[in-house]
């Protein structure tokens, strides 16, 4: 009776993995938001943000909170959050692409905004480019031209194509199981950074 017990499979409803997949999503971004790297950026819930596929609504709303919560509502994070919204929305009429593989390998379309944020692997990184010019240049021109605020804004143009391209891994149905790793490394060390700032 014990190894009939073991033995039994118990799947996941498609709308249960949906869910799960939304409350991981908001989650992420709610704890990777307000994590520091090196020279003052703020990349990987941006990045997160970026890579997500049909449930982005999810994470940008997790990145809300989370500036809110950890970053004293800092307007030009929020701004930046809309934008992302903006721009990625545009971009998805331009290019829609395959249905989205979730974190729990389902390709079921569904939830909010369904028709929204498919857009290619490619335009997100563009995108990425983008936002990370916008707010690079802003800092730079506020700050006064510094120097230490133009190497950081070249290395964050560097930094948050390459984060949202190691993030959106994890949503591809076409992904190479390498690719599919490294999201899932870069998942662990934005999960052991996060504890080890705690400490």
């Amino acid at each position: 009776m014990v190894k009939n017990i073991f033995k039994k499979e118990f799947k996941l409803s498609s709308s249960a993995k949906t869910i799960i997949n939304q409350v991981l999503i908001f989650l992420f971004s709610f704890f990777f938001t307000p994590l520091e790297f090196l020279m003052g950026l703020y990349p990987f819930g941006i990045c997160f943000s970026l890579a997500t596929k049909e449930h982005a609504l999810f994470s940008i709303c997790g990145s809300f909170l989370s500036v809110f919560f950890f970053m004293g509502g800092d307007p030009v994070y929020l701004i930046t959050l809309l934008g992302i919204l903006a721009l990625r929305a545009i971009a998805s009429f331009l290019y829609k692409n395959e249905k989205p593989r979730g974190l729990l390998g389902e390709t079921r379309t569904a939830g909010f905004f369904s028709g929204l944020y498919l857009e290619s692997t490619a335009l997100k990184v563009w995108i990425s480019v983008a936002v990370a010019l916008g707010m690079g240049i802003y800092y730079t021109i506020v700050n006064g031209y510094q120097y230490y605020d133009m190497f950081s804004l070249v290395f964050a143009c560097a930094l948050f194509p390459v984060l949202t391209y190691a993030f959106s891994g994890l949503y591809e149905i076409k992904t190479s199981k390498k690719h599919f790793a490294i999201s899932l490394g870069v998942i662990l060390f934005c999960l052991i950074y996060l504890i080890k700032g705690k400490e």
